[in-house]
């Protein structure tokens, strides 16, 4: 098997401060105290690092072998695992690996992820979850050697729950189900409104993603030099990228609260915390978390082009903050400090916790019954206000992936899954719980397709800077200027699902011309790439004719790559795109030798190339703008709400990279706005 060479060395100063290896990410000192049952290895899991970035981390060098760009199995904080259920980081991709568990138990079976989450790959992987994961015993290991279909599985239902198995009784005003942001402001939003909550959590701990929010229109904003923007011109914009398919009222509602809300949210960890937009202000402390304007696209040593109307190809607002520190990027312990303000007003909370089945007398949700999978106990909470629903996505539940995203499900083999949260039983958590629930009792669900947040950045190097592409017939097929989401679909539609960027010796000085949208890079991230040049690309030569020649194409595929070659330059030599408008000052000829190719296919084995990642599934139950659900005649159901990714009506067709972080902030304020909703019930 071939190891995979590690990536070219980068420099602290050509990046975000202190980029810090996995081990240093993970390292979060365990709270068993607080979580007592969670995996002690990592209770802060990154959102997605594709494992070439660090090849030789401790964290996996327990295990023999291992032949795939997204794959993580944390052990329990010691280099020899005692875990015998391995959590976990899945690849997508078809993969050939060899493992060791800490039983002993050897796997090593070219799978894809339709065989591998059939349940009877690899035990404790977490098989979706499909049904109620902790009613069902751990799999065995004879299961270990068999193969299973898709078809074979659950369809995607939560079992029923028999009320002789009900041990105990508990009467709250509102029950918050999952504890990711969303959740975790709606219960403490009704904690200091005065009602008495309970919040109940799937996994060990509360679960946090990524880093970045969107925030616009507070002093604090102000003071990062990011403008105020209309409330009603962001909600409009998302509405025209989701095809008009969203709630305008859930979105003018977000607009008109995100600051506040993400003040609020914060407040609660540290009210000084230092917010700016310029590096040299980053506390001294490496631990100490601060927020970073996100118009460091515009001042950054990585993203110094400045985005323009009128002349870029998408609308970016400038209107977002990260949360890091110099040794991660992550929100988890702002997560955490609003848990603890939850307690600290009255709330309770549940870990290890599993909500399988609602309470509806045929009028109204009056209740929710929950099995403990730790303790194997249900416990039915019986709710005077409602049943809150923030369980996030279903990204691991693939009767619901063909059901509601068949474009996504029929090309799963290329996706790399990026969530990494898994329950008491080492099974992944987002398996959309909550839409399940509310669909069982006749909540309306939103009509497919739904929204994936799905993308890919093509290269480590240049991202998807504006360069010219062609397919695999060597067509030009697109206008360039586009962010990580809009090119990874149309990617995905065209032939082969193949595409090339294509660059000449003067790539360098053309990069600080290109876009500053999500995914595009204006200066190098990897000071030595121009040195390692031949390393990352595909094929490079002195002559056009002689670069085609090094891309293993068809003969007619390199005439059609030269005749395009040959428009794009006369396109070039006009100043103006008269075939796809891209603006002109993104349009270079290829003139200068060598010349340079980069192949992208979403299973490439190049290092350099970026995987498809799918995050995060934004698509749910249908609400009002106060986000109580409907039923199938449009009706609101009383008793029930659902927030975050299990909320429909927010977005449509694919992620907004519009607004950095708005799926975060829109989580966070409909959390934050519902408290005092269900205090004037």
């Amino acid at each position: 098997m071939t190891t995979p060479r590690p990536p070219p060395a980068r420099s602290a100063q050509t990046r975000r401060p202190a980029a810090p290896s996995l081990t240093n990410r993970v390292s979060w000192t365990p709270q068993p105290d607080r979580y007592p049952y969670a995996p002690q290895c990592c209770n802060r899991h990154p959102c997605f690092y594709p494992i070439r970035q660090f090849h030789y981390s401790s964290s996996i060098s327990s295990y023999e072998t291992y032949d795939a760009p997204f794959f993580f199995f944390p052990s329990n904080g010691t280099k020899t695992s005692t875990c015998p259920k391995p959590y976990v980081f899945l690849s997508a991709s078809r993969l050939t690996c060899q493992l060791e568990t800490a039983k002993g138990i050897r796997m090593s079976t070219p799978i894809s992820r339709r065989s591998f989450l059939s349940g009877a790959v690899l035990a404790g992987v977490g098989a979706a979850g499909v049904t109620l994961a902790g009613c069902s015993p751990s799999p065995t290991k004879e299961a270990l050697d068999t193969t299973g279909d898709i078809d074979a599985r659950e369809n995607g239902q939560l079992p029923s729950v028999e009320q002789s198995q009900i041990s105990q009784t508990v009467e709250v005003d509102v029950a918050v189900i999952g504890l990711g942001i969303a959740g975790v402001a709606a219960l403490r939003s009704a904690a200091e409104h005065g009602l008495k909550v309970i919040g109940i959590e799937r996994c060990a701990t509360p679960s946090s993603r990524s880093c970045t929010f969107a925030y616009f229109n507070t002093d604090r904003a102000r003071s990062m030099n990011i403008a105020d923007v209309p409330p009603a011109e962001i909600a409009n914009e998302i509405m025209i990228q989701g095809s008009h398919y969203p709630n305008m009222g859930i979105l003018v509602d977000f607009a008109r609260h995100c600051g506040e809300a993400v003040d609020w949210y914060c407040d609660a960890y540290n009210p000084n915390m230092v917010w700016t937009d310029d590096f040299a202000a980053i506390p001294a402390d490496e631990n100490e978390l601060y927020a970073m304007s996100c118009t460091y696209y515009t001042k950054s040593p990585f993203l110094e082009s400045a985005y323009e109307e009128g002349r870029d190809h998408e609308k970016i607002f400038m209107a977002a903050v990260d949360f890091a520190s110099q040794t991660e990027f992550s929100h988890q312990p702002i997560l955490e400090a609003n848990v603890a303000a939850a307690e600290k007003a009255g709330a309770q909370t549940v870990f290890n916790s599993r909500a399988c089945q609602l309470v509806y007398d045929g009028t109204a949700v009056t209740g929710v019954i929950v099995h403990n999978l730790v303790e194997d106990t249900y416990t039915q909470y019986n709710t005077s206000k409602g049943v809150v629903l923030a369980t996030g996505g279903y990204t691991h539940n693939d009767e619901l992936m063909k059901e509601y995203l068949p474009h996504i499900w029929s090309d799963i083999d290329y996706y790399t899954l990026a969530y990494p949260h898994t329950d008491a039983n080492g099974d992944f958590a987002d398996t959309g719980d909550g839409l399940l629930m509310g669909r069982s009792i006749g909540a309306k669900v939103e009509n497919a397709p739904h929204v994936p947040m799905a993308h890919s950045t093509l290269t480590s190097i240049l991202g998807v800077d504006a360069f010219l592409q062609l397919n695999a017939n060597g067509e030009r097929y697109i206008n360039e200027d586009l962010s990580i989401d809009h090119f990874t679909i149309n990617m995905m539609s065209q032939p082969k699902k193949t595409i090339y960027q294509f660059f000449d010796g003067n790539w360098q000085e053309q990069m600080g011309a290109m876009q500053a949208g999500l995914g595009a890079y204006t200066t190098l991230l990897m000071p030595d790439a121009a040195e390692t040049i031949d390393e990352w690309t595909t094929a490079h030569g002195d002559t056009l004719e002689e670069l085609v020649a090094q891309l293993d194409v068809d003969k007619d595929v390199q005439t059609s790559m030269l005749a395009s070659f040959k428009r794009y330059n006369e396109l070039c030599e006009k100043g103006i795109d008269e075939d796809f408008g891209k603006t002109p000052e993104r349009m270079f000829k290829l003139e200068t030798p060598p010349f340079y190719a980069v192949r992208f296919t979403p299973q490439d084995e190049n290092p350099a190339v970026d995987k498809l990642r799918l995050l995060v599934t934004m698509s749910g139950l249908h609400t009002t703008r106060q986000s109580q659900c409907l039923d199938e005649q449009d009706d609101p159901i009383r008793g029930l709400y659902a927030i975050g990714n299990t909320q429909g009506g927010r977005f449509g067709v694919t992620y907004p990279v519009t607004l950095a972080g708005a799926s975060h902030s829109i989580a966070l304020t409909a959390g934050y706005l519902i408290g005092e909703t269900l205090a004037a019930l």
